[in-house]
């Protein structure tokens, strides 16, 4: 009989961690405790910002990435980088033969680097350690001047470990005073002063964010100009992707005469990455299965009217953890869940 009752509630806890995951309907798998992580690993995703009670929509500025190290040993941030894919993984792009590059390389449409060169050690994460990177630091919950935004249920981001806004991005956006304890990211790519105006969108809702470690030797120069780090294509469609990568141009798109150019990073620089897609826009795998072969997302849509829904703001994507590790299973439909972000005054 003690079997039995054991049984049951092995076979309840399955059904809900099923129900608490967004594995968008797939069979959940059991996490193996025993595995052994070796790397950093992303932790948590907020993207969906704070309600707004005034404008009665989404306040977007108060996004972060949190990264911890969950082994025994310490690494650094230096040469490290941030990227968000080019590929939308709500539309399947039917792309130039010979230029799907998935299976061995990530394709960056975006690529932000951490301080300090590869190879550097100015930036540790020490073992069971955390560091969280904001799109603006700011305390986004006090107004700071006559302009500045605020959001009375958003997030203090002062005081976190890094801001990939840059400063110029800061200064240009005229909204926020630049945080001078904080530290700021590099743009790598795209490069260029038109890249300025305001901070990138880092983590898409349609594509994947990946955690990159650059090796040592190679610059950024060395990125932006040898021609094995550039994924050109281009693809049968009318109208560049407004909701995931090629940064949301919503043009019209000339096939022949306006190719579409990534980064092209080696899969083997790949640390850690999330692919995003509402739950009910899924189409296709915009990396490799093995550095991710499932999605999760806040949303269940990417309609205007999800995204700035009270319901879905004050959220984040974040890992699991089975008791004794992070799940890692390089599948983000059953490693992630969504919950309220951590950094949440309510919380």
């Amino acid at each position: 009989m003690k079997r039995f009752f054991k049984s049951k509630l092995v076979l309840l806890s399955v059904a809900l961690c099923a129900l608490a995951s967004c594995n968008h309907g797939a069979p959940e798998e059991i996490p193996d405790s025993e595995k052994v992580l070796d790397h950093l690993i992303i932790e948590e995703i907020c993207y969906s910002g704070s309600w707004h009670k005034v404008w009665k929509r989404a306040y977007t500025d108060d996004q972060y990435i949190k990264i911890t190290n969950p082994t025994d040993k310490v690494f650094y941030l230096d040469g490290m980088a941030l990227a968000q894919s080019g590929l939308s993984l709500r539309k399947i792009r039917n792309l130039r033969a010979g230029t799907d590059h998935r299976s061995t390389h990530f394709g960056a449409y975006i690529l932000l680097r951490f301080p300090g060169s590869p190879g550097g050690t100015a930036h540790p994460i020490h073992p069971g350690k955390s560091v969280y990177i904001a799109k603006v630091a700011h305390d986004h919950t006090k107004p700071q001047g006559e302009e500045g935004f605020w959001c009375e249920d958003s997030y203090d981001l002062s005081r976190v470990d890094f801001e990939w806004g840059t400063k110029e991005q800061i200064e240009n956006e005229g909204d926020y005073p630049e945080n001078p304890a904080v530290p700021n990211m590099i743009t790598v790519y795209p490069a260029g002063k038109e890249d300025d105006s305001n901070p990138h969108r880092l983590i898409s809702e349609c594509g994947a964010l990946g955690l990159i470690k650059i090796p040592a030797g190679v610059t950024d120069e060395k990125l932006l100009q040898d021609k094995e780090f550039y994924w050109t294509t281009n693809w049968t469609s009318e109208e560049k992707d407004d909701g995931g990568g090629v940064g949301g141009n919503g043009h019209k798109h000339d096939n022949e005469y306006d190719p579409v150019v990534f980064l092209k990073i080696p899969n083997d620089w790949v640390v850690d990455a999330v692919q995003i897609c509402p739950q009910h826009e899924f189409q296709w795998n915009v990396v490799s299965e093995k550095i991710d072969k499932g999605y999760c997302s806040v949303y269940t849509s990417s309609s205007d009217k999800h995204r700035n829904s009270q319901e879905f703001t004050g959220k984040s994507l974040r890992r699991k953890h089975d008791g004794k590790k992070f799940v890692d299973n390089n599948d983000s439909g059953i490693d992630f869940e969504v919950v309220s972000a951590s950094l949440s005054k309510k919380k």
